[in-house]
């Protein structure tokens, strides 16, 4: 990691335990909370993912429930990919944290027209 470039603790849990990550096939940076395992966004290149990182607002109410439905969206994407090579404990926690995705997603739901009749 580039030492001229100053990471902002975790917007979630405050951490200062940040590690920047290079997926090598397809060149995306990203960094990720070591103590909360929270992962900012994906981007091109180092100093492109630390920025957003950086810049990344502070979640709250719709915006944490949207940012969850994009997260459930990738993850089933990534678990339908034929050419995606997953170790057997990956998929395991793919599948997992797409369900837990879902389980929450559902619990935020608003309830429907015929509920509130």
């Amino acid at each position: 990691m580039s030492e001229k470039l100053k990471l902002a603790p975790c917007p979630f849990c405050g951490s200062d335990d940040i590690e920047v990550h290079r997926q090598y096939v397809s060149h995306l940076h990203w960094l990720s909370c070591q103590d909360c395992r929270t992962d900012g966004p994906a981007k091109m290149g180092e100093a492109d993912a630390i920025a957003a990182w950086n810049t990344r607002p502070q979640p709250s109410g719709e915006g944490l429930v949207e940012a969850l439905r994009e997260a459930e969206c990738w993850l089933t994407a990534a678990l339908e990919c034929k050419t995606w090579h997953w170790d057997p404990d990956q998929r395991v926690a793919a599948t997992d944290a797409q369900r837990r995705a879902r389980q929450a997603l559902a619990a935020h739901q608003p309830p429907s027209r015929e509920a509130s009749r």
